[in-house]
């Protein structure tokens, strides 16, 4: 069994770790830099996503892969079609589906997106990197209801509101409602 399945099986088995590995995967816990995500994921794999920044990942993540899958379907690629983001975003402009406005927006959800996926070390929406974007997002109202409740809610909330607006309008075939 090479390393990298064996590292697989071990944080699989983690919450059901046979007696006889349980030293292995101890090892395997404390041999990892401190404050790692890594290290987070294997102390508590059994509720990952228990503090904020965990949160933070998630919302990131999902919100911004649903918007990508969305876009994708809407420009009418399949799952087989390998699409970057970026590639989606840009097609979307070229043949209308989007504005330039919306298409910047839509960067933004993807900067947004790969900070997260990217980073090694725990990163939340208060990261400085991360807010001033996610404040980009507002300059450009989604629609009506987000441009005025939006701005009330924390950084979390705001990019899951716009994420959303953009997953719905996409999975109905058309781009966002532009503000009235």
């Amino acid at each position: 069994m090479d390393k990298r399945r064996g590292m697989a099986k071990l944080a699989a088995m983690a919450d059901h770790i046979p007696e006889e590995h349980k030293l292995e995967f101890e090892r395997l816990k404390n041999g990892l830099p401190q404050g790692t995500e890594m290290a987070r994921l294997l102390a508590s794999t059994s509720d990952p996503a228990s503090d904020e920044a965990s949160k933070d990942r998630y919302i990131a993540l999902v919100a911004g892969n649903a918007v990508q899958g969305a876009l994708k379907a809407a420009l009418g690629f399949g799952p087989e079609d390998r699409k970057s983001f970026d590639q989606l975003i840009k097609k979307a402009k070229e043949v209308g589906l989007v504005t330039e406005k919306r298409g910047r927006e839509l960067d933004r959800i993807r900067e947004i997106r790969n900070l997260f996926a990217h980073a090694m070390e725990p990163i939340s929406f208060s990261n400085p990197a991360v807010s001033a974007v996610t404040k980009l997002l507002f300059h450009h109202p989604v629609t009506c209801w987000s441009s005025y409740f939006a701005p009330i809610f924390d950084d979390r909330v705001k990019f899951a509101i716009v994420c959303g607006e953009f997953f719905k309008s996409f999975m109905r075939g058309g781009g966002p409602t532009p503000p009235q």
